[in-house]
């Protein structure tokens, strides 16, 4: 499945990138066509930072300007994002004088995030949240050079950054310094350029009960992990934030639940739901999605006959991530290097000989299993401290667990 995102640069008197718009792209056409602006705000920033490529390979080390309609305000999504690296930009259909845009508007300033007003056109109700943004974003197509006169010189005397916008010609270039504008963004300077990339499908009725659990007052961690367990989409991404040097977590991940205790409820709530928005308009699970979790249900039952029961939240995300080579068709050295889980997961599956040897045992059980190399199977059982004698059953009790998984789609 692939995913894309589109970056128009931003740059500064000194034609130097300052930052990059990212925006909502459905293919490598170069057109918006989105419907939700709440579904394609969250797409871009899922695409932008969690996604299978590295945030630097989008951002190249600079600002990512975020469109945010009124619901992606009210949602918090914001808060999971690094206030240094993002610019919110309140979109021009927001209401500006809406009582819940304006509190979390000071929220997010009180938390040190910039905020841009996008296609500003000065008005008696923007005056409340004028006083919280930091930048603003002026359409020179739209705006006439008396009335760009008149914004320049009232808000950059109040300490707010001019931006202008639409800049297409290097004579408006030239106008829009000579009137004081700070930064500058147009088809003069570059187009949006679409990124792209290999993403992992979602398990679309899991999505749903996720909503459900979201509207809940207070969530059900048990719940959630359940929910997690059987997505790989989902696991990914999470581990994947949380493994980010952006966010600030340093700690190696072991298990889902350990997953879902850092980050805490609020920024669960905030988390889940971008997951969500986003994950709506995915395609249905491919036959890899239902051999991951095969694997993961596989790996976590034989783990007792290992000696391995404690690493049974190990064992299930070794089987869970054993497919995203081929999910991303990048080599598993790269793709578990953005991954804060186990070194020894890493080892398996990379087939380096530092593996520990029970859990290659379990992972070649299995994968042999998979493939009906039965001989091959049974020998690597037999390897097992308390070899499993009823390798059928523990297996049809996976594919139990996954049909279970995928009733309803």
């Amino acid at each position: 499945m692939e995913f894309f995102v589109a970056r128009q640069p931003i740059f500064d008197r000194d034609q130097h990138v300052f930052g990059y718009e990212m925006l909502f792209r459905s293919s490598l056409r170069n057109v918006y066509d989105g419907e939700d602006p709440s579904r394609s705000g969250s797409s871009v920033i899922l695409n932008s930072f969690f996604s299978t490529m590295s945030v630097e390979d989008v951002l190249d080390h600079k600002r990512a300007f975020l469109n945010f309609d009124r619901q992606l305000l009210l949602d918090q999504t914001a808060l999971l994002l690094p206030k240094d690296r993002v610019v919110i930009e309140v979109l021009e259909n927001v209401p500006p004088d809406d009582p819940e845009v304006l509190a979390q508007c000071g929220i997010l300033k009180d938390r040190g995030y910039t905020l841009a007003l996008d296609d500003f056109v000065d008005a008696p109700k923007y005056a409340a949240l004028l006083e919280l943004a930091d930048i603003i974003k002026v359409d020179v197509l739209a705006t006439s050079l008396d009335d760009q006169r008149r914004l320049v010189e009232r808000y950059a005397r109040r300490g707010i950054t001019m931006l202008a916008e639409k800049i297409e010609t290097p004579e408006t270039f030239a106008q829009a310094i000579q009137l004081g504008y700070r930064f500058f963004q147009g088809y003069f300077f570059a187009r949006p350029a679409v990124l792209h990339g290999k993403d992992i499908p979602g398990v679309k009725v899991n999505y749903a009960r996720l909503l459900r659990e979201l509207n809940e007052p207070r969530l059900n961690i048990g719940h959630l992990e359940e929910v997690l367990r059987q997505d790989v989409a989902l696991s990914y991404r999470l581990l994947k934030y949380l493994s980010s040097p952006l966010f600030g977590f340093r700690r190696q991940i072991e298990s889902l639940p350990q997953a879902l205790m850092l980050m805490g409820e609020a920024n669960l709530r905030k988390w889940f739901s971008l997951a969500v928005l986003a994950g709506l308009g995915d395609d249905k699970p491919r036959e890899l999605v239902i051999s991951a979790l095969l694997r993961a249900f596989f790996c976590e039952s034989l783990a007792p006959h290992a000696n391995l029961a404690r690493q049974s939240g190990q064992m299930f995300l070794l089987g869970l991530f054993s497919h995203l080579d081929a999910f991303l068709d990048r080599p598993f050295v790269e793709v578990l290097g953005e991954v804060a889980i186990p070194a020894e997961i890493g080892d398996v599956l990379t087939g380096s000989s530092a593996a520990p040897e029970n859990m290659s045992t379990i992972y070649e059980v299995v994968c042999c299993y998979e493939k009906g190399n039965w001989d091959t199977c049974l020998q690597a059982d037999a390897r097992l401290p308390e070899g499993a004698r009823d390798l059928r059953g523990i297996y049809l009790k996976a594919l139990q667990s996954v049909r279970e998984v995928f009733q309803g789609l």
